[in-house]
């Protein structure tokens, strides 16, 4: 019995293996699920996917077609520490278009941008526990476009990210990111909250900003063309208070990163600690804390996707002297 048992395992641990091995990409739908591998299996599991679907992508380097349907697109995370087993899933540029409405992405490593396109109308998108190494923007955007046909509803929260433009985007939320250097043009309706803006050499961290909410962020640098904005419990390493465009309440001033962050790096870094040196001398407007580990989507300094996660696997060389074969491996998930 002994020996069967071994025999399952091994079978069993060797598939998972080969299955990581070829990079095969998982379609969720309707309960079932269907396996790709070849060249491109994320490009096929795409294609084959319908509004609703779940895609479910291992690490290593992908494509992947002009999103423009309901699907959740889940990699395995970015941070290296959190990957070493796994390998992070690294996507060369995401295109999101028309009828792409309420997808979800999560978990992945972008080199370049996440693109959505400036002159449609794409609702409820969520960016979510992503490093993009570029921007999160759209393109062609249509900067006269009705307010009442912009995106609306898109939440960008969690990620690291370089830069975030809301051209053609109403009521834009960005939560809990930390950006490298700067959100942009942003029209109406905006809130950008929880925040920490690293150092960039433009020296900006907010500009063509109106009619916004601008609370409990960290900002390294200072903005331009930021009108009729409201600014409340956020740390500013200058002061903006001199300016009469905006209105500011509970801002301090003058607070360096290096004696606000238990480790402040320029530039940022996975080994960077965002974590406020004294939470309790900053106070924000709601009784949580400033910075990304404060508000509704505190940072999670993983960056894993909410599913099950495989964290290390440890497989003997050996047997025991039962027979049996230890293998240790140690699943972990991170929670909204």
């Amino acid at each position: 019995m002994k020996k069967l048992k071994l025999a399952i395992i091994a079978i069993s641990l060797t598939n998972s293996l080969f299955v990581f091995a070829q990079k095969k990409v998982a379609l969720h739908h309707n309960g079932t699920t269907q396996i790709f591998a070849g060249i491109q299996p994320l490009t096929d599991a795409y294609n084959a996917a319908q509004s609703g679907d779940t895609i479910y992508v291992p690490g290593g380097l992908y494509s992947i077609p002009t999103i423009d349907k309901r699907i959740a697109l889940i990699g395995t995370g970015y941070f290296t520490d959190s990957t070493n087993a796994t390998g992070r899933t690294q996507i060369n540029g995401l295109t999101i278009d028309i009828g792409a409405d309420k997808s979800y992405i999560s978990g992945l490593y972008i080199v370049g941008n996440i693109l959505m396109n400036g002159q449609a109308q794409i609702d409820s998108i969520k960016i979510h526990r992503n490093h993009i190494t570029a921007s999160i923007s759209y393109f062609n955007a249509d900067i006269n476009r009705p307010e009442n046909q912009k995106s609306k509803g898109t939440l960008i929260y969690e990620n690291r990210v370089n830069v975030i433009t809301g051209e053609n985007a109403s009521d834009l939320r960005v939560f809990n990111n930390v950006i490298f250097n700067y959100v942009a043009g942003v029209k109406m309706n905006g809130w950008i909250r929880n925040n920490t803006f690293q150092l960039n050499p433009s020296s900006i961290n907010i500009t063509g900003i109106n009619e916004s909410l601008i609370e409990n962020n960290f900002f390294a640098f200072g903005w331009s063309s930021a009108f009729n904005n409201t600014f409340h419990s956020n740390i500013c390493n200058f002061n903006p208070t001199a300016d009469l465009q905006n209105t500011y309440t509970n801002t301090y001033i003058n607070q360096s990163p290096t004696s606000v962050f238990v480790n402040w790096q320029s530039p940022d870094s996975y080994t960077v600690d965002y974590h406020l040196v004294n939470p309790s001398a900053f106070t924000a407007n709601n009784a949580s804390q400033i910075g990304i580990f404060g508000g509704y989507y505190p940072f999670k300094v993983g960056g894993l996707s909410n599913n099950p996660h495989i964290g290390s696997i440890n497989i003997s060389t050996q047997t025991n002297s039962n027979g049996e074969l230890p293998v240790q491996i140690r699943v972990t998930s991170q929670n909204d």
